[in-house]
């Protein structure tokens, strides 16, 4: 049964509609079946009509977003019996209330090019269905507020808006920019750039050296590729804006010592962006050994929305216990207390806290710019995880890519249960290793969340604890310690490419470590959505560590000097709003929408309600 409430529709995510469309494009292209094809027409008109309506009407958000699932749900309705395949689709929003900010750029992405698909089989008849979907279109009432109310002279003709290419180009325009995060100084001839593009996006990229002039022989072409390997990785299929890395190697990079690099995407306008460079060399070699400034680094990938204070305490209790000297937090949204703990750590003079903003994609809302936000799997983590290890590179020996929520625990009678005891030993033995590979298991914990002020906190809720028996088998849930010098890209979990040892030419290698010495411990509060059957037991394993992280955090607590006032005790209530949207949208993995941070972050009420800090903008739009 449709459910034709245009109120409950504003609620179902726009993916839906785009995956209608694409849908449609598939009917178009293995048919001749002209019904068919009609609704593929339809979206595209309705599309069409929208966008130009714009010029000659005024409407708020709301009635904007009403027009056009109106006229999506009007083409459903039309030819609902045409293909039994649309309950498939219907079945979604039954379930799937999540609130999207939905725009035309939303669920229009792909189809500009059945333009020219529709042309091949419509064979001229297009004017018979502008008719057809004009008598369709009269229907919908779609209640705009016009600059010149009651006169509809300044209404388009439907039948002309199929000739026009203005807003297809607007389209591709929008669509296809390049958000650029880093260009780091690898070697004194090499330079790698990290960014964020469609896969759909054949578009080049150029480069100048900073002291040569602007013109076009000084331009060289960027080679650009898959940072994690695989474009679109299984399952995220409709998560099409991925990370990317550019690779310059050019032997006059250093000739006078450049700070600097010049990107273009236009070489026939010359028009460049600077791009400041981060060394990333080696600064210092003694005997063909690097000479490191920290020796475990930690890598978070980017907190978004993030609420558990409780934990990102516990988070820097357990990585400084276990020697760890540089961390490198990868930041989009916190609460204000969650920055206050951040910037409370960095005042401890033993470790060295880095803060890399991670923002959302700029656009323009106001102006229906397309927004790429919603195409981008939370966040894009393993470019973040690059754009990490390539500014740990040369700085820090081991590097850990970890969540808040994640521990490594040392089994006390392997290396005496000190993980850098067990990455210099394995070291040793495997020389060769880029990779020190984990399994993982689960454990759960209470929840602490009704602490208030910090100085409440309970590490006890760690000493006595529900784990998985056994570890997860690989590569399932494993997590890896990495020699970022020796690895060329990164995935979640899984081992990608591994650079060449400049010494021997030959390939480096991987480690994997035996649960019986070590293992990722990942600390849930909540059961996962994807479960397993697993057996649980009742287990003291982290008692000892559980009593250094209290007695040290309790050791330093004046020094963390916390404000005593604005601590929430219902971060329960958030946490289990965003839980439930998370494993809301993990029922579509692979399915009908891209799982991106704009799907649940206009559906957090208790979340929006409190301080939330964002990150400024840190991209470089080319």
């Amino acid at each position: 049964m449709v459910n034709t409430n245009v109120e409950y529709l504003l609620n179902v995510d726009a993916g839906i509609w785009q995956s209608v469309i694409e849908y449609f494009g598939r009917i178009a292209d293995r048919t001749d079946n002209i019904k068919k094809i009609t609704s593929a027409e339809d979206l595209n008109i309705c599309r069409k009509n929208s966008l130009n309506k714009k010029t000659s009407y005024s409407f708020k958000t709301k009635e904007k977003k009403q027009t056009h699932l109106k006229c999506l749900k009007q083409v459903f309705i039309e030819n609902k019996d045409v293909e039994k395949h649309y309950e498939g689709l219907y079945k979604y929003t039954k379930f799937l209330q999540i609130n999207e900010s939905i725009n035309p750029w939303s669920f229009i992405k792909n189809i500009n090019y059945l333009d020219v698909k529709l042309d091949k089989k419509l064979q001229g008849k297009k004017q018979k269905y502008c008719s057809y979907l004009f008598n369709c279109i009269q229907k919908i009432n779609f209640n705009f507020t016009t600059t010149t109310p009651n006169n509809k002279k300044h209404l388009p003709n439907i039948s002309s808006l199929l000739k026009t290419t203005k807003s297809v180009s607007k389209i591709t325009k929008d669509m296809y920019k390049i958000y650029l995060k880093s260009a780091f100084l690898i070697t004194n001839t090499t330079i790698r750039l990290t960014m964020v593009k469609s896969v759909e996006d054949d578009t080049m990229l150029f480069y100048r050296l900073p002291y040569k002039s602007k013109k076009f022989k000084n331009y060289y072409k960027i080679n650009l590729r898959c940072q994690s390997g695989e474009c679109i990785e299984k399952g995220l299929n409709f998560c099409t804006y991925v990370g990317y890395v550019g690779d310059i190697t050019d032997n006059d990079i250093m000739l006078r010592e450049s700070k600097e690099i010049y990107i273009t995407k236009d070489i026939l306008t010359l028009n460049d962006i600077k791009i400041p460079l981060i060394d990333s060399r080696p600064k210092l070699i003694i005997d063909n050994i690097i000479q490191y400034s920290h020796t475990l680094g930690i890598c978070i990938q980017p907190m978004y929305l993030y609420y558990d204070y409780p934990t990102i305490i516990r988070f820097f209790e357990n990585w400084i216990h276990e020697g760890a000297t540089k961390f490198y937090i990868y930041y989009q949204s916190s609460l204000n207390k969650v920055k206050e703990i951040i910037d409370a750590y960095k005042k401890n003079n033993q470790i060295d806290i880095e803060i890399i903003d991670w923002s959302k994609f700029p656009f323009d809302e106001e102006n229906d710019q397309y927004n790429p936000n919603g195409e981008l799997y939370r966040l894009e983590v393993p470019l973040a995880t690059y754009d990490c290890m390539q500014r740990a590179r040369n700085n820090v020996k081991f590097v850990v890519s970890t969540d808040l929520d994640e521990i490594i625990h040392v089994n006390q009678g392997s290396y005496n249960g000190n993980l850098i005891n067990l990455l210099e030993k394995e070291s040793i033995g495997n020389p060769e290793s880029a990779v020190f590979s984990f399994q993982s298991r689960r454990g759960y914990i209470k929840s602490n969340w009704g602490i208030g002020e910090p100085k409440y906190i309970d590490f006890s809720i760690y000493s006595n604890l529900v784990m998985d028996t056994n570890v997860f088998e690989r590569p399932l849930y494993q997590k890896n310690i990495y020699r970022p010098e020796r690895v060329i890209s990164y995935q979640i979990h899984l081992i990608r490419s591994l650079e060449f040892n400049p010494l021997t030419g030959k390939k480096y290698s991987y480690t994997f470590l035996s649960p019986s010495s070590a293992f990722i411990f990942h600390l849930r509060r909540y059961k996962d959505y994807f479960t397993f059957s697993t057996t649980t037991s009742q287990s003291t394993i982290l008692k000892e560590k559980s009593i250094q992280w209290g007695k040290n955090f309790y050791n330093n607590l004046e020094k963390l000097n916390f404000t005593s006032n604005g601590w929430l005790i219902n971060i329960d209530k958030v946490g289990l709003e965003l839980e439930n949207c998370r494993k809301r949208v993990a029922r579509t993995m692979g399915q009908i929408i891209c799982q991106s941070v704009e799907v649940c972050e206009n559906k957090m009420k208790e979340i929006n309600s409190n301080n939330m800090i964002r990150a400024n903008n840190s991209w470089i739009v080319i």
